[in-house]
């Protein structure tokens, strides 16, 4: 787990994209990374972060207490008051 994100509100993009208007609340969020999108304590959807931004600016990553908008691949149904966990798969060999 890199980070966690409260949505705060969301922006439409385009016919059907939507970002996430997020305020990081602990760790960082980064671009490389996947989201969990979680409402009511389930997780609802995991996905590659297809986009972030601070300002208009794309960003690599979000750090704690700055806020930002969050595209994350194939979900396009955010609410105000879900939660967002960043995390990073690490590849072992064998």
């Amino acid at each position: 787990m890199t980070g966690h994100a409260n949505v705060l509100e969301i922006f439409n993009h385009g016919r059907r994209e939507q970002f996430a208007g997020v305020r990081v609340t602990d760790g960082v969020l980064k671009r490389s990374g996947r989201m969990r999108v979680i409402r009511d304590q389930k997780e609802i959807f995991d996905g590659a972060i297809t986009s972030m931004r601070h300002l208009k600016e794309n960003v690599r990553e979000l750090v704690n207490n700055f806020e930002g908008g969050v595209m994350v691949d194939g979900f396009h149904e955010y609410e105000e008051g879900d939660q967002l966990e960043g995390y990073e798969v690490q590849l072992t060999r064998r």
